[in-house]
């Protein structure tokens, strides 16, 4: 889970934790757990752990996979996007060949999508005044 993963949770838990208008405490006394539990974690944007997901989905009263999917622990629902309901049923009707070429595609787009990232996270630590967005851009 990357850090900008962490911070989109704790998004969505404080959005959720406003919505019930629950405080940091109350969740965790509903969770049954430390709000120092919560709290080190949530100030410091790391990831939450199966366990913290599992007292948070009890505070909230709602299904463990839908807090895990939120903390990205679980992949996303495929039928709650329809882009991706379609393209797995255009998956389907290819032959196994043009699936494995499918899959290839998709793998060698993933560590593209990689090497861009870390070559951001790389000029951005060597020159923190230009944010990734500004690369490439003239005065």
């Amino acid at each position: 889970m990357s850090s900008q993963d962490s911070e989109r949770f704790w998004r969505w838990f404080n959005e959720e934790r406003g919505r019930r208008n629950l405080s940091l405490r109350s969740i965790a006394r509903l969770a049954g757990i430390s709000h120092n539990a919560i709290s080190q974690r949530e100030s410091a944007s790391l990831p939450p752990t199966y366990d913290l997901c599992r007292a948070i989905a009890k505070a909230f009263n709602m299904p463990l996979e839908d807090v895990l999917r939120q903390a990205g622990l679980l992949p996303p629902k495929y039928d709650e996007n329809p882009s991706a309901r379609e393209l797995l049923w255009r998956f389907m009707q290819l032959s196994e060949e043009e699936q494995e070429f499918i899959i290839l595609t998709a793998e060698a787009l993933l560590e593209r999508k990689r090497r861009r990232e870390a070559e951001e996270k790389e000029q951005t630590a060597k020159h923190p005044e230009i944010r990734p967005a500004d690369a490439g851009t003239g005065p």
